[in-house]
């Protein structure tokens, strides 16, 4: 199902802008998707929308929600998804040592006569 979003045109132009699909992000169970769409009303103007996009069977793909980001909202919102890759990498990092299990010591045979 995910192939119908990717299969869209990533150059549309819609009320005098243009958008460009930058990537689809498939969430869990297949019917969900992320699209980020960069649209530019000027050449000099560009925003980032977040869409929530929802497969509705005898509908097909559908926009959800909507987010708009400026540049500068952009930039923040990388910025703290960078904060938090390195969190969940660090604590991934450290769950992993927690679960490693020690190797058993050899045991001393005691010879009592």
């Amino acid at each position: 199902m995910i192939q119908d979003v990717h299969s869209q045109q990533s150059h549309v132009w819609k009320d005098d802008r243009q958008e460009e699909i930058l990537a689809t992000i498939p969430q869990k169970g297949g019917n969900t998707a992320l699209e980020v769409v960069m649209t530019h009303a000027s050449p000099d103007e560009a925003r980032v929308e977040l869409r929530y996009l929802v497969w509705g069977t005898g509908l097909g793909w559908y926009r959800q929600h909507t987010l708009k980001l400026d540049g500068t909202t952009a930039r923040d919102l990388i910025r703290a998804l960078g904060i938090v890759q390195r969190r969940a990498e660090h604590q991934t990092v450290e769950s992993l040592a927690h679960n490693v299990l020690p190797f058993p010591h050899a045991r001393t045979v005691s010879t009592r006569q």
